[in-house]
Order: structure tokens, then C-alpha cells, then sequence
């Protein structure tokens, strides 16, 4: 579900005009930012780690790789060498040129730009360029949402003869850049490389949001100066829009319900009484949107907050984990095809207190006592309810850990055995600290104001991380790998320090996802997928990896002491004397 209004956009000033909307790049695609090396381990004692596997450059004409997921398939995109022959921009001087090089290619294009607009005493026009140049953060992944309408405005009609040189060379810029990106999925489509081919598309629609064949790949069309999905397109077909207050609803309709007035049982009340009797009753109000149906028992209006929430974290969670979603076959189709992937909708339920939650739950789960929220794989849904002053925790970050629970489960099995799978069966035998750490991961979601980019990840002001912190250098508890990954979900769940192993699996999914430019989140995300499909084992985080627990210890602490200094201390925890 999209913030804005379909049918009355606002106006734009000049700054908009100019601004290409959504278009930080995806961290996670590119891999590209450095990361500060670990230091020493401190007084924790494990061996010591070997030197760290070379990553191979792949060449175009090699045979293909296995299947791989995430940071891998953009990994080896981005290292792609592509003959000088087959290039599609004259750019380079270079016999070769990967991914990776062109975009940072990019990069550099624009800050040239940028200075030539300083030099002439453009100011605007400078902090524009530099704008969609790629902010450098070694733990954060910037993730861009798709803006809705064309990103470029174009100029005022008294624009000056340097703004118009100046707009036309941007312009050049993107579109050079974006169709040769697109020319590399094109080229992976040919040899049947769908993962491949999914991270030159984003990689693409970073440069470039309105490239058409890129926004086609995943079902957008263009119409009246809007980027539209295919279930967009069928609700306007069906004569609803979107508005921000009251999701989709009849076009008729719209001034009536700003006016106060509800369509309720087939005639119109007020806002108030159409209130009353639903609290009154067992339902609630319900807001459909492409993948999620929401049914609130606190207003229409929350119930729209949360599904423009969940809406965008969907978009980025489905950009990072793709392989989640569809098989590589079905990627490589859409080069060729537009049918549809995806069309299921997940279920969410907001109570209007913790009164209501507890009523409700405690008929399928005995324990909801001890709980704020959660996903109940058999019920294939997630529950939750509005806190109140009384109440310790955000709501959207627990609808985002949440939710990537319900998401890894729905979304990574077939649609034939999605209801034949005893999804409480995960990791019964070892590995369930993963399904967990992902989920806590999610945790740090943020979607800015503006709806054009969200980020996840970072350290600082990080609950669960800082307590993993305090853990691993203060107290001097940790679990050793080899231990920790063999728990399996009861084992897990019914240990004492609970509290301790979930802020170290937040601490360790952090550390899979970032250390050393991402050197693991290839790794990780296989073997969580193998534990989402039950072909894990006790060891599959070693086979993933290359590396042995006692390796992967001496990394993970290196790693975060180089991350706990004083000044990220915001809970005043003593430093100890060395």
C-alpha cells in the first residue's frame, strides 16, 4: 500500500522538481561499502582464524554456478567481467568491466557532475547530484522503495541555459548507465541465471526508477505519469482509489469520509456510531492491500498506518531475500513474462488493548501471558495489539520481527505443500537461534518520512545489540557456537538465559550480515533458508561458511569489540580495567 493519493498529488516545488525520488541503492545488492577490520579478541580465548577464503572472479563464458542467494548472486553479478566486444556503453577504456564497475563508474560520474555545478555556483543543483550518490555505511543497508509517480520532473519553463546543460547531462547519465545494467540481466536471462538476473534489475532501477523494462520485471506499468502494480490497476479498474487516511476506497466516496461519514451495513452513519457497534462486535475494521489483509479493532485509520508499514517493509524483505519468493526459473520467466509470482495475502490482527489480545489468544496458546505479539504458523497469522502507557515496546518493531517470521514461513515453501508443512517442526533438531536472529535483525526497520527509502541495521541505540555487547565484554557470557547453533527450538526456549540468547543472536546476525564488506551474508541467508526448508543439519552454518564454530567465535568477537567503544554506550555500563 503506497502513501500517496493516486487521483491528487501535491504540488511540486523546484527542489522536488529536480529530486529523483527513492533512489539510495541497496546496500545489500552492491556489497561495495568497507568495513572496519576486527581487532584483537580480548581476554576471550579461541584459536585463532586462518586467513579468510579469496572470493573468485566468475567470467561471463564460465559455466554456471550452484544457486546461491542474497549478497552471492549479486555478488558474483557485481564481479561480472564482460567482454569489451559486448559492451553496451563506450564509457570504459577497460577490456573488461563488471557490474560492480559500472556503478561505481556511476558514482563517480555524478560527483564530477556535482563539482562542475559547485564551479558554476549551482549549489541545488549539487546537492541534487550528490544525492543519488549512494550513502557509505558499513553497517546499515539504505534499502529505496519504487516512488509511485515518474521520479523526473523535468524543469521550469525559466530555467537558465546552465540548468538545462545541467538536467540534460543527468538525464544522459541515467539513462547510459541503467540500460547498460540492464543489458547484464539480459545476458544472464540467456544463460537461465534468475538470481542473477533479479539483482541487475535493482541494481538498474537504483540508477534509473523509471526504466520501463526494469519496472515491467516486477509488474509495474505506467499510466497517467504513475507506476501501477497490477492489483493497482485492478482497483482503479474497479473504480477505487487510494487515499492516505482510508486506503483504497469507492472514488464516491472519498469527500463523505473525509467529511466524518461511513458506509457501514449498506447505509451511511457517522464516524462515531460506525465505531461503536464494531468495537461492540467481534470484527473490526478491515484494510486489504497486495499482500497483507489487516483487520483492526483500534480505527480504519490505524489499520491503514500499519499496512503502509508493512507494505514497504514487504517491498524491501522481498528485494533482500528474493530467492524466498520465487525459484530461479520463475525470476529468469519475467524477462519474458509478466505472470504473476506472488499473490498471497498474510494475515494480521491489531487488538484495540492487552485485554482484548489476552482474551482472544489465550484459546490457542496457554503461554500468551508472557507475550506482547506473535505469529501462529497454524492459525497463518500474526497477532498484536496497540500498546498503551503501560506498555514497554514499538509496535512497528515488533510487527517487523513479527512479520519476517510469518514471511520466511509462508513465502519459502511451494504453494502445494504451504498447508501440509508442521511449520512448529523448524529446527527441532538444531539452528533455531537463526529464525530468531533474522526476525530480532528486523527489528531495527525504518522507513523515513517521505516514504522514499527505509534502512535496517546499525548498532548504535540498538537495544539487543548493546545487550549483546554488555554480554560478550562485561559479564563474559557467551555461547559457543558449537553449542548455540546445535540448540533446537525447545532446547532454545527452555533454557534459563533466554534473555541472553536472543540479544547473541542478534548480536551474530549482525555479524553475519556486515562483517568485512558482508563477507558471510551469502552464507547466513543459505543456511537460513535451509532451516526454513528443513534440510539443515548441525552443521550446515560450517558448510555455508567455510569456516569451523571455533573460527567463526574468534571472528564474531574481534568483530564486536571493534564496535563497543564508550561513546556507544548509552546505557553507562562500567568499563572494566584491563
Amino acid at each position: 500500500m503506497k502513501s500517496e493519493t493516486i487521483r491528487s498529488g501535491k504540488q511540486l516545488n523546484q527542489t522536488d522538481r529536480f529530486f529523483i525520488s527513492g533512489t539510495l541503492v541497496l546496500l545489500l545488492i552492491f556489497g561495495l561499502c568497507p568495513y572496519l577490520r576486527a581487532q584483537s579478541t580480548g581476554s576471550l580465548k579461541f584459536r585463532k582464524s586462518p586467513e579468510s577464503i579469496q572470493e573468485k572472479t566468475v567470467e561471463l563464458s564460465e559455466q554456471e554456478t550452484p544457486p546461491s542467494t542474497l549478497a552471492s548472486e549479486n555478488q558474483i553479478a557485481r564481479d561480472m567481467p564482460v567482454k569489451k566486444s559486448d559492451e553496451k556503453s563506450d564509457s570504459t577504456s577497460s577490456s573488461k568491466r563488471s557490474v560492480g564497475d559500472v556503478f561505481q563508474e556511476y558514482q563517480q560520474k555524478l560527483e564530477e557532475l556535482a563539482k562542475k555545478c559547485e564551479s558554476l555556483d549551482m549549489p541545488l543543483e549539487a546537492k541534487v547530484t550528490r544525492s543519488l550518490i549512494y550513502p557509505d555505511s558499513s553497517e546499515m543497508f539504505t534499502v529505496p522503495l519504487l516512488p509511485k509517480e515518474e521520479s523526473l520532473k523535468g524543469l521550469p519553463e525559466d530555467a537558465s541555459k546552465n540548468q538545462r546543460f545541467w538536467y540534460s547531462a543527468l538525464l544522459k547519465l541515467r539513462n547510459q548507465y541503467s540500460d547498460e545494467l540492464y543489458s547484464y540481466a539480459e545476458r544472464f536471462g540467456k544463460k537461465k541465471r534468475g538470481y542473477d538476473v533479479v539483482a541487475c534489475v535493482v541494481n538498474t532501477l537504483f540508477v534509473n526508477p523509471d526504466h520501463a523494462k526494469a519496472r515491467q520485471f516486477f509488474g509495474y506499468k505506467l499510466q497517467d505519469g504513475f507506476w501501477l502494480d497490477k492489483w493497482e490497476l485492478r482497483q482503479l479498474e474497479n473504480g477505487f482509489v487510494e487515499t492516505p487516511e482510508f486506503g483504497w476506497i469507492p472514488s464516491g466516496d472519498v469527500e463523505r469520509y473525509k467529511k466524518g461519514e461511513r458506509f457501514y451495513k449498506n447505509k451511511w452513519i457517522s464516524k462515531e456510531d460506525e465505531a461503536k457497534k464494531i468495537i461492540a462486535s467481534a470484527s473490526g475494521w478491515r484494510v486489504e492491500t497486495e499482500h497483507f489483509s489487516i483487520l483492526s479493532r483500534v480505527s480504519l485509520e490505524r489499520g491503514v498506518e500499519i499496512s503502509r508499514f508493512l507494505e514497504a517493509y514487504y517491498e524491501a524483505w522481498s528485494r533482500l531475500f528474493f530467492r524466498v519468493i520465487a525459484s530461479e526459473n520463475q525470476w529468469n520467466s519475467r524477462l519474458y513474462s509478466d505472470a504473476d509470482i506472488v499473490s498471497k495475502r498474510h494475515k494480521v490482527i491489531l487488538y484495540r488493548n492487552r485485554e482484548e489480545y489476552l482474551r482472544e489468544l489465550k484459546k490457542h496458546d496457554s503461554n500468551v501471558t508472557l507475550s506482547v505479539g506473535g505469529y501462529f504458523p497454524a492459525l497463518r497469522c500474526i497477532f498484536v495489539y496497540e500498546p498503551d502507557g503501560n506498555d514497554e515496546f514499538d509496535l512497528l518493531s515488533l510487527l517487523a520481527h513479527e512479520t519476517t517470521h510469518q514471511l520466511f514461513e509462508e513465502c519459502s515453501t511451494s504453494v502445494q505443500s504451504r498447508f501440509k508443512i508442521d511449520f512448529n517442526s523448524r529446527a527441532q533438531n538444531a539452528n533455531f537461534w537463526a529464525i530468531e536472529g533474522i526476525a530480532v535483525y528486523a527489528e531495527t526497520f525504518k522507513v523515513n518520512k517521505s516514504r522514499t527509502t527505509a534502512t535496517l541495521g546499525g548498532h548504535k541505540g540498538v537495544f539487543r545489540i548493546q545487550c549483546a555487547l554488555e554480554s560478550l565484554f562485561e559479564d563474559e557470557d557467551y555461547v559457543p557456537l558449537r553449542e548455540y547453533a546445535g540448540l533446537s527450538r525447545d532446547a532454545f526456549q527452555s533454557r534459563r538465559d533466554v534473555p541472553l540468547l536472543y540479544s547473541q543472536a542478534a548480536g551474530l546476525t549482525f555479524f553475519f550480515m556486515h562483517y568485512d564488506k558482508g563477507k558471510y551474508r551469502d552464507a547466513f541467508v543459505t543456511y537460513l533458508y535451509e532451516v526454513y526448508q528443513g534440510k539443515d543439519s548441525r552443521d550446515s552454518l560450517e558448510q555455508a561458511t567455510g569456516k569451523t564454530f571455533e573460527e567463526l567465535d574468534q571472528e564474531y568477537v574481534a568483530f564486536m569489540r571493534s564496535l563497543y567503544q564508550p561513546q556507544d554506550n548509552p546505557f553507562n555500563i562500567p568499563q572494566k580495567e584491563q
